[in-house]
């Protein structure tokens, strides 16, 4: 199957093809030619939704038993955040972050 061989080759070129999408706009109700009266769809490839439907699947199981602290690919947090929120930790504890050679 071309997926997993592109999968296991990791090939680049390959991949974006494969996981591209397209958004198509959508009209609401009101004025047609008002943008704001349009919404956005992606059109995804068909082995891109399966996999995006897996990924929201397992993220109701895990999501719950992850610590408060795990912010990466989470929605709604953010790695930077969490670096503020650490350094901050430090600097309340009298002492530098790792890898801060500021010295106060």
């Amino acid at each position: 199957m071309k997926a997993c061989e592109v999968w296991i080759n990791n090939n680049t070129d390959e991949n974006g093809a494969i996981w591209s999408f397209i958004i198509i706009p959508v009209p609401n109700s009101g004025d047609l030619y008002n943008t704001n009266n349009y919404r956005g769809i992606s059109l995804m490839r068909i082995l891109a939704k399966i996999y995006n439907m897996i990924l929201n699947r397992i993220r109701t199981v895990t999501n719950p038993r992850l610590r408060m602290s795990q912010n990466g690919f989470r929605p709604g947090r953010s790695t930077v955040a969490q670096i503020l929120t650490e350094k901050n930790y430090w600097k309340s504890e009298g002492q530098n972050p790792p890898g801060d050679h500021h010295h106060h």
